[in-house]
């Protein structure tokens, strides 16, 4: 069963504040192995409110999610453990401004707590009340754009920050926050734009992921670039 209820208020001309209670649930990885595995199931709770005025829109959204049965995927040996159980639960804040006429700002951060309420790794370890492997205590994106109306170019500088988290079975063990830096821009030409970007433009080396030992390594600074042309009157691009 996947009950779904919920319920949104909105004031004349004021902010909208809603509230909803799921139960979902799918198949656990490795069925066919052990057909004795069950079901992973989690309730999620969430309530906020959205405010728009003027050029300006603000969202706040809490939520908690509780998984029962949950699967713990090592990314080393590509190989899951079942019947564990996990607490996740947090805020989420949303930003929209339209600065000017030129500058629009946007904004997406959640700040997480997340722990194992019950989990005893493959080596017998408790692992109940730890903080559940490879998931940022916090993380977002803030992104500027520039578009003057009176010339063909558009400038778009972002950064997003990924917090500290706990490597795949590395209890105690906490990697630092980091933050990446972005920078994009696009020139129209007739019907044709040209795009060119930036990824990590300050080079910052950091770990994508890692799982006891070893580690992956995150994308270094990367240069790409497009074109984007319409084709025929239905406005289709390539």
């Amino acid at each position: 069963a996947s009950p779904k209820v919920g319920l949104l208020f909105r004031l004349p001309g004021g902010p909208e504040f809603y509230g909803n209670i799921s139960r979902g649930f799918r198949q656990t990885d490795g069925v066919i192995r052990d057909p004795r595995l069950p079901f992973i199931t989690a309730w999620a709770y969430e309530a906020g409110s959205r405010i728009e005025s003027g050029a300006f829109a603000l969202s706040v959204a809490v939520f908690r999610m509780d998984v029962s049965n949950e699967q713990t995927f090592n990314p080393l040996t590509a190989t899951t453990s079942s019947h564990g159980a996990s607490r996740r639960q947090g805020l989420e804040l949303g930003l929209a401004a339209r600065l000017n006429s030129v500058a629009h700002l946007s904004a997406q951060w959640s700040f997480i707590d997340a722990k194992y309420r019950h989990l005893v790794s493959e080596d017998g370890e408790e692992l109940s009340g730890a903080r559940i492997f490879n998931t940022a205590k916090y993380f977002g994106s803030t992104t500027l754009d520039l578009s003057p109306t009176s010339v063909s170019w558009r400038i778009q500088v972002g950064a997003n920050v990924v917090g500290p988290y706990t490597p795949f079975e590395s209890v105690g063990v906490t990697l630092p926050a980091y933050g990446l830096a972005h920078l994009g821009g696009a020139l129209s030409m007739g019907k044709a734009e040209f795009q060119l970007g930036i990824r990590n433009l300050l080079d910052h080396r950091y770990v994508e992921l890692q799982a006891g030992d070893f580690a992956v390594p995150g994308q270094p600074r990367t240069v790409f670039g497009g074109v984007r042309y319409p084709l025929g009157r239905s406005g289709d691009s390539r």
